[in-house]
């Protein structure tokens, strides 16, 4: 772990990322972990991360951490103060060539290229940690789900599907971890530019081991709390769902952000009953949607709603709508562009079909749920024109074992506050996932011009370093 710069301007640049709040917090942290001292080991820092790390993960970052020491003739099983600030910097405002580079330190004891097992492990840690901590937030509280190993597993290899899809062979298992092939860092760099949910879990992670908050509120704050939502107005005593952490996750940070806060349960057929009438009568009109099947083979599978449903005779929605995988794997197939065949739902009528779709053709929907309740069907030869989808279901004709639909979001009518309507936001405000990774990737928030700066930290983009 080489250093280009000399240690003491490497310290000077580190700083400069924190404001005056957060240098304040990291002395805090420093002192908690050294016990007042002026420096700490391994075994302290085990002590300070145990409840949420693992001791291997601790270790690596220990020894990282250790290589960057700012005293020559320091103790090599002690890490100073200036040391743990430069650490900090490395861990908590790095752009994404720096992140590939955190993440060979702790997913290999080794240097060179890693392997595809190894790069699940590291993923599969910090899922477990992520996994931990949401389960103390207040959101998660709203919820009557838990995780399992497999449920994190299967989470920890999604997020690396688009690396491992490069070296799969068509119609191989969407879960099969590659064997003998290794990655390099320029690998991992063009992995994380588009591995938004990992990185968020990577960082809540960090920040909450390391608990520099930022001391404003709005979108750097939202952009380091879990992306569960609230349920919303649900009495678990009487219902339940299909749903668990890691799936809840998944769906809910592809949802465009300005509905990810609030989830509502819209639909249950164990509670609410097995009639397409129903169904209809409780979706209508709701704004957003979450449709979620489990067919009588064991799949579960569904597909979000960008607007509201209702009955009419063509399709309606927008690009935003996708169809998902929950079992056997976790996928989310998103509008390709070919056409608008979003979203449509019918009933009572001769020369149209009767019921709800989501893309593909009529007659060859790529998710049908036929209006005779307990029947569907999802076509794809190979894939649904719409969504580029597979066929979800094990069969093309499913029966329907369990239908859950949420609405999501603000529910109708609560878009308007008492003073009318809000003023238009920037989706660098409705969405600070979207702000935090244009500066991960170097390229700064273009509508940042016309805001007052924060005078007490610079870029994260300026930190120019070899973690």
């Amino acid at each position: 772990m080489g250093i280009a710069e000399s240690k003491s301007e490497e310290l000077k640049v580190s700083l400069n990322l924190f404001t005056a709040y957060e240098k304040e917090q990291i002395k805090k942290i420093f002192a908690e972990i050294s016990g007042g001292t002026e420096h700490f080991n391994e075994q302290q820092l085990k002590k300070y991360l145990s409840r949420y790390l693992p001791d291997i993960l601790i270790t690596r970052l220990y020894k990282a951490i250790s290589e960057l020491r700012h005293h020559k003739h320091a103790k090599h099983d002690h890490i100073s103060h200036d040391t743990f600030v430069v650490a900090m910097a490395h861990l908590l405002k790095s752009t994404i060539t720096q992140r590939s580079r955190i993440v060979h330190c702790l997913a290999s004891d080794e240097a060179g290229d890693m392997t595809a097992q190894q790069l699940v492990s590291f993923n599969l840690m910090l899922v477990e940690a992520y996994m931990k901590i949401a389960e103390e937030s207040p959101q998660c509280k709203t919820w009557k789900i838990s995780t399992s190993e497999e449920a994190n597993l299967k989470l920890a290899k999604a997020l690396l599907r688009s690396t491992f899809n490069k070296v799969k062979v068509e119609g191989s298992a969407m879960d099969l971890v590659p064997e003998g092939v290794t990655y390099t860092e320029g690998d991992i760099e063009t992995w994380l530019s588009t591995a938004a949910l990992f990185l968020h879990i990577m960082d809540h992670v960090m920040y909450t081991c390391f608990t520099v908050s930022y001391v404003e509120e709005g979108a750097a704050a939202s952009f380091h709390s879990p992306k569960i939502p609230y349920a919303i107005d649900v009495n678990w005593s009487k219902t339940s769902t299909m749903l668990d952490i890691p799936s809840l996750l998944y769906i809910n940070h592809v949802i465009p952000a300005e509905h990810r806060g609030k989830w509502r349960q819209l639909f249950y057929s164990d509670t609410h009953g097995e009639s397409f009438a129903t169904l209809m009568k409780r979706i209508t009109k709701q704004g957003p949607t979450v449709i979620i099947i489990r067919d009588k083979d064991g799949y579960v599978f569904g597909g979000f709603a960008s607007t509201g449903w209702e009955c009419r005779p063509q399709f309606v929605g927008t690009s935003r709508c996708f169809l998902f995988h929950l079992l056997p794997h976790y996928a989310i197939y998103y509008a390709s562009g070919y056409n608008d065949h979003y979203m449509y739902l019918n009933q009572s009528q001769q020369t149209m079909p009767n019921g709800l779709g989501m893309g593909g053709q009529m007659e060859h929907f790529g998710l049908w749920l036929d209006c005779h309740y307990g029947q569907g069907y999802s076509y794809a030869k190979p894939l649904c024109t719409t969504y580029q989808s597979p066929q979800l279901s094990m069969k093309k004709d499913f029966e329907i074992d369990l239908l859950e639909v949420w609405g999501v979001g603000k529910k109708p009518g609560e878009e308007l506050g008492e003073d009318g309507p809000q003023e238009k936001q920037s989706i660098l405000d409705v969405d600070p996932e979207a702000k935090a990774m244009l500066s991960l990737l170097g390229r700064g928030p273009v509508s940042e011009g016309l805001r007052e700066a924060d005078p007490e930290a610079s870029n994260p983009e300026e930190h120019n370093r070899n973690f």
